[in-house]
């Protein structure tokens, strides 16, 4: 899914930021800083396939205060659909003390924009986000990030701190989820590498992303340069002139890339009662989801075993009223604008004459199916933007479900996992949407017009986009040994 891709666009832009140096002075931060001040170009590059570029740029021009700048262009095809997505980050932090002032943040695709500023006074630092046409603000309780906490690879390097025992530790603010992510890295070798023809002597560092389970790569040369980056194994980013940037073709097919192949055709998708499966490759037990629907098991030799039945749909009394002050997932958030007067409004219509959450539940179901186009749009989705457009893949269906669901009080969510599609041969990432019917989370596809969803959809994640980007650390890593369904 595109999600996962912002996200690790985002750790990509954000590469030279890593480690952590305890009361280093201001002469050794004012020389850092000039080394870091300049613009560096690094293409993009995903499954091997050239897909965009990054700009990243540190400015010493004001007095007191350090600018960056991190742009990312990237262009991929998915259902047959070549679409180009930009990022622009700005920031400003006090060249004192190193803490951010201000930073904006800007998401453009085809689909629409999504801004996001930060800026801090007296009492702390306030959050203001504009999605889909509406505005949100709230406060945050910590501090987002700290230049000189996110330049301490760089500083490790100029310090010779180069210990592989030290744990390195730092934090960076991701716009795109909403949420502070904490990198965990160690140096693990220095070593010759080849760059442009070039043997260099560089400094490979090796860690996490700890919220989203994405392994990272990174070589620095004695410089404290970064000059490549991979994260999950799958995107690198390297270093180039801003002419190699700019020149040649930019595409990959996401899709292709990220197929999960199966030992054998599955038979009977839509009608199977169950299905059994055995996978490797799944190192975080959070991914292994337990509900009624779906069951994990831990077999002898490490892999795991899961097993997943069909539900039924019965029938549970509807009283909208009650459960939207009763339960949760009926709440509205930044990008389920469920609470708009547009969407609760299509939603009663839509819902008009149901007694029963199931029916409900059905009738928004094939509303979304019918009426909103099948596109794909490389773009964090939202609600309102997509009552906008009408159109999209599976992230805009579900979450216009989700909104649409939760305008009339029917508990839902969104899920993000794997589904069987026959015409690519194997298993793809996908997202659909649950909704809770008396004690039990019922799994509907709005884009696949599906109520139940058939057995083939393995959720990995519940909820929105900070729940979602954990599976991002399955791609390229997740395999089926044995699959067979009922």
């Amino acid at each position: 899914m595109r999600k996962l891709l912002l996200l690790i666009l985002f750790v990509l832009s954000v590469a030279t930021l890593q480690t952590q140096l305890q009361a280093a002075d201001a002469d050794f931060n004012a020389q850092l800083l000039e080394r870091q001040a300049g613009e560096n170009w690094y293409g993009l590059y995903f499954a091997g396939g050239k897909v965009g570029y990054l700009r990243m740029a540190t400015r010493l021009d004001r007095p007191g205060v350090v600018d960056t700048e991190e742009e990312v262009a990237f262009r991929i095809k998915a259902m047959g659909r070549t679409q180009e997505l930009r990022t622009l980050s700005k920031r400003s932090y006090e060249r004192t003390g190193g803490a951010l002032l201000h930073m904006h943040y800007s998401l453009k695709s085809e689909s629409g924009e999504t801004v996001m500023e930060i800026r801090k006074d007296d009492n702390g630092w306030k959050q203001i986000s504009v999605v889909g046409g509406a505005k949100s603000e709230k406060t945050l309780d910590y501090e987002p990030e700290n230049i000189y906490e996110l330049l301490s690879n760089e500083a490790a390097i100029a310090a010779g701190k180069l210990d592989p025992e030290n744990e390195i530790v730092s934090h960076v603010y991701d716009p795109s989820v909403n949420m502070r992510l904490t990198s965990v890295n160690r140096v693990t070798a220095r070593e010759k590498r080849l760059y442009a023809g070039v043997p260099l002597d560089v400094v490979r560092f090796e860690g996490e992303i700890k919220e989203a389970h994405l392994p990272q790569t990174s070589w620095y040369d004695m410089n404290g340069r970064l000059l490549e980056m991979k994260v999950a194994g799958f995107m690198t980013a390297l270093l180039e002139s801003e002419e190699q940037v700019r020149s040649g073709e930019y595409l990959a097919d996401f899709m292709a890339a990220t197929l999960i192949k199966t030992p054998q055709n599955i038979g009977n998708q839509k009608n199977a009662a169950a299905l059994r499966a055995v996978f490797e490759g799944i190192d975080a037990d959070e991914l292994k989801i337990n509900t009624r629907r779906q069951q994990w098991e831990t077999l002898p030799d490490g892999a795991a075993l899961l097993r997943v039945r069909r539900e039924t749909v019965g029938s549970h009394a509807w009283k909208p009223e009650e459960s939207a002050k009763a339960l949760e997932h009926t709440s509205p958030d930044e990008r389920i604008q469920s609470g708009d007067a547009r969407i609760v409004e299509l939603a009663r219509t839509i819902t008009a004459g149901s007694t029963t959450i199931e029916d409900a539940a059905g009738k928004l179901l094939h509303w979304v199916y019918d009426e909103v186009e099948k596109k794909y749009t490389p773009s964090f989705s939202n609600a309102l933007d997509v009552l906008d457009s009408m159109e999209g893949d599976c992230g805009e269906h579900a979450v216009l479900f989700v909104a649409l669901a939760r305008a009339v009080g029917i508990p839902a969510r969104e899920v993000t996992g794997i589904v069987y599609a026959p015409e690519i041969g194997g298993f793809g990432f996908h997202a659909w949407a649950e909704v809770l019917a008396g004690d039990e989370w019922l799994s509907v596809d709005p884009s696949w017009g599906q109520f139940p969803a058939d057995v083939t959809h393995l959720a990995f994640a519940q909820g929105g986009a900070q729940a979602q980007m954990k599976i991002a650390a399955l791609i390229g890593r997740l395999k089926i040994r044995e699959i067979k369904t009922e």
